[in-house]
This record gives C-alpha cells, sequence and structure tokens, in this order.
C-alpha cells in the first residue's frame, strides 16, 4: 500500500513508494516542498482557499516518477497561482499536471518549469476569471507521446513563455480574450502537430501575437483566430512535410513572416484583408497560398512560393492584389487576383512567375508582370481583346504596355508569350496577335 498523507499545508521533503501514493494539502497548498512520488499511479494535490492571495503549489519540486500521475495546484482565491515558481516532472506514463486559478487577475501556472516526460501527457493552465492568464513566463516540454499542451486565460491563454511539444502528435492551445498565444515561443517537434491561438475579445483580440512558432516535421496545422487579427506580428515555420497555416480576424494574417519549407502546404489568411504587410514563403513543394478579404485579398505583402507548382490567389471585392509583390519561383504556377464585379484584380503590384510555363489570371488593374523562364506563359484579362490598347515596349524581352480606359487598366507586360480574353472560351492570342487587328 502506498503513502496517504493529507494535511492542511505540505512543505519540507516527501517520499512515495513504487505503489499509488497520494498527497494532499487540504487548504493551504503545497510550499517550499521537494517531493518524490516514485512509481505508481500518484496523486499529488494542493488546494489553497484562503481568502486573498493563494497559491496551489509554490517555490516546490515535484517528481512523479513512473506511472499515470496527477498533480494539480488549485487556488481560488483573487490574484491566486495555481502553480508558481516550482518545478515539475511527470516521468514516464500518461500523466496529467493541472494549474487552475479561479479567482479574479489569477495564474494557472506562472514562473515555473514542467517536463511531461515520456507518455500522452496533459498540461494545462487555467485562469479564466478576470485578467486572467493560463500559462505566464513558464517553460513547458511535453517530451515524447501525443501530448496536449493548454493555456486558458480570460485575458491571455499563453504568455511570455517557451512551449515544446516534443516528439510525436502534440496538440498546443492557447484561448483567451486578448490574445490566445502571445510573445512565446512555441515549438511543435517532429509528429503532426497541431498549434492553435484563439482570442475571441473586443480589445486584443489576437489568435496568435509577437511569437515565433516552429512546428517541425510533420503534416501540422497551425491556427491562429482572432476577433481582430489571426496571427499578427509572428513569424511562423511549419518545417518540413504538409502543412496548412491559417490566420482568421478582421486580418487574417497581419505583419508577419511565414515560412512554408519543404512539403505541399497550405497558408491561408482569412479577414477584411486576408493578408496584410507580411512576407511569405511557400518554399519548396507544391504551395497554396491564398489572401481571402472583405477588402483586399492580398494588401503590402511579399509573396515567393519557392520550387514546385504553385498557386498563388488574391480575393477581394476591392482589390484581389493591393500594393504587393509575388513570385511564383521555379515550376508550373498559377497566379489569381479577384477583385469581384466591381473591383480590381490588382493594383500597383508587381507579378513575376519565375521559371516554368505560369498562368497570370489578373482580372484587371496596373502594375507589372514578369513571365520569367517559361515558354508558354500566359496572361488571362477580362473583357474583349478589342477592349484593350497594346504598345510595344523596346529594350523588353516581349513587353508590351496593355491599358483599357473603362477598368484604368494599365499593366507593363515582358516575357509572356500567351494571352486570352473574352472574345471566345479556348482562344488563345500570341504575343505576334496582340497588334493585329
Amino acid at each position: 500500500m502506498g503513502v496517504n498523507r493529507e494535511e492542511p499545508r505540505l512543505t519540507g521533503n516527501l517520499l512515495g513508494t513504487d505503489k499509488d501514493d497520494t498527497f494532499v494539502a487540504t487548504s493551504e497548498g503545497i510550499h517550499d516542498a521537494s517531493i518524490k512520488a516514485l512509481g505508481g499511479d500518484d496523486k499529488i494535490i494542493g488546494n489553497s482557499i484562503a481568502v486573498g492571495f493563494t497559491i496551489g503549489i509554490d517555490s516546490s519540486t515535484i517528481d512523479g516518477g513512473s506511472g499515470d500521475d496527477s498533480i494539480t495546484g488549485d487556488a481560488n482565491a483573487i490574484d491566486g497561482r495555481g502553480i508558481s515558481e516550482s518545478t515539475i516532472d511527470g516521468g514516464s506514463g500518461d500523466d496529467s499536471i493541472t494549474g487552475n486559478a479561479s479567482g479574479s487577475f489569477g495564474r494557472g501556472i506562472l514562473l515555473s518549469t514542467i517536463n511531461g516526460g515520456d507518455g500522452d501527457d496533459s498540461i494545462i493552465g487555467d485562469a479564466n476569471a478576470m485578467d486572467g492568464r493560463g500559462i505566464d513566463s513558464s517553460t513547458i516540454n511535453g517530451g515524447t507521446g501525443d501530448d496536449s499542451i493548454t493555456g486558458i486565460g480570460a485575458e491571455d491563454g499563453i504568455f511570455f513563455s517557451t512551449i515544446d511539444g516534443g516528439d510525436e502528435d502534440d496538440t498546443i492551445t492557447g484561448n483567451g480574450a486578448v490574445s490566445g498565444i502571445s510573445e512565446s515561443t512555441i515549438d511543435g517537434g517532429s509528429g503532426d502537430d497541431s498549434i492553435t491561438g484563439n482570442a475571441s475579445g473586443l480589445v486584443g483580440g489576437i489568435g496568435i501575437f509577437d511569437s515565433t512558432i516552429n512546428s517541425g516535421d510533420g503534416d501540422d496545422i497551425i491556427t491562429g483566430d482572432g476577433s481582430r487579427r489571426g496571427i499578427s506580428e509572428s513569424t511562423i515555420d511549419s518545417g518540413g512535410d504538409d502543412d496548412i497555416i491559417r490566420g482568421n480576424g478582421s486580418r487574417g494574417i497581419n505583419s508577419s513572416t511565414i515560412y512554408g519549407r519543404s512539403g505541399d502546404d497550405s497558408i491561408i489568411g482569412e479577414g477584411s484583408d486576408g493578408i496584410f504587410n507580411s512576407t511569405i514563403d511557400g518554399g519548396s513543394g507544391d504551395d497554396s497560398i491564398i489572401g481571402n478579404g472583405g477588402q483586399d485579398g492580398f494588401d503590402g505583402v511579399t509573396i515567393n512560393g519557392g520550387s514546385g507548382n504553385d498557386s498563388i490567389t488574391g480575393i477581394g471585392p476591392d482589390f484581389g492584389i493591393n500594393f504587393s509583390t509575388i513570385n511564383g519561383g521555379s515550376g508550373n504556377d498559377i497566379i489569381t487576383a479577384n477583385g469581384g464585379d466591381l473591383g480590381t484584380g490588382i493594383d500597383n503590384s508587381t507579378i513575376e512567375g519565375g521559371s516554368g510555363d505560369d498562368t497570370f489570371n489578373l482580372q484587371s488593374g496596373t502594375g507589372m508582370v514578369m513571365g520569367g523562364g517559361g515558354e508558354e506563359d500566359l496572361l488571362i484579362l477580362e473583357g474583349l481583346k478589342s477592349d484593350y490598347t497594346f504598345t510595344s515596349i523596346p529594350g523588353l524581352d516581349l513587353g508590351v504596355n496593355i491599358t483599357r480606359a473603362s477598368t484604368s487598366t494599365d499593366l507593363e507586360v515582358s516575357e509572356v508569350e500567351l494571352f486570352q480574353f473574352e472574345d471566345a472560351p479556348g482562344t488563345t492570342f500570341t504575343f505576334p496577335d496582340l497588334f493585329n487587328c
């Protein structure tokens, strides 16, 4: 039979056995303690229910050892701390480590280091009352296994913390009102990981903010979902394999740098501006990059599709692609701008296909279009061929200025061999055909 120790307050050196041990602080928490539970499915609970500032597990070192352990710090007063300034190692086994702070201004896990160890672990910081932060200024390592690491806060889910999911298929989630994940560094490790920041507040409302996220190898999904910004002022590196990066908010992806790396990646920004003032590098592989906006699809964006047959699409009722620079890279790429029935495809933008036979479906607008090194690059514009004026540009390979007064279209085009308009479905014009009546 294991140790069964239950007292108002636990402190000092406490040693368990290889059996199922129980250490419970019933009302004043665990403070300045060193607990080694050893083997077995152990239960370690620090409850703090005093009036005023309370801490469930404080300034302590806990080693769960082998077995499926449950370690909980619970504080229910205003400004409480579930787990604070402590080091916790779950050891091998499927462990549950939780810091709860149910009062206002609480912190679920604060200034602590937590290692889940081997096994499918659950690590939660929960402070869902007013101005609470789930995981704050802490270092969390899930270790090997399919781990779940979650920060839930009325203010911020995961704040100013370092999270490493470790190997295998991990789920890392921050839920808050101001931010889901903020000022943090997240590493998913190898495996098919899911990393999500959710923020629903009217103030802040940023899913992933000012953070660095590396999802590592595996087919990963990274999502920023916010009432104002999905992914903002952050650097996202999806690593190898086929990844999905999605930002959803009034600006889906805002002032961020996104690396798709190797694999067939999907990078999607949805909002009033789909992707705004950001740099996107699809890396190698057949990537899909989409900006879907209530105003502009891409606005102030630099995109490099990288090698592979990429699809790059900007959709918005004002402009599909606005004040942006896009390079498809090597491969047979498709670059599309859709400004809706009343909008404009591209505005003051530079579009380059790179090597390969590329297709530019740009509707209308202003800017530069460069085909690159392909032999059958195709430019598709709305309206009839007869609606346009074509003026040769000396010194440019297949250089032509294409204008159309009714849509304010003014495009400088070079190294594009083929053209389509709405004269007849499937009708394709060569460069010399442009100058024939």
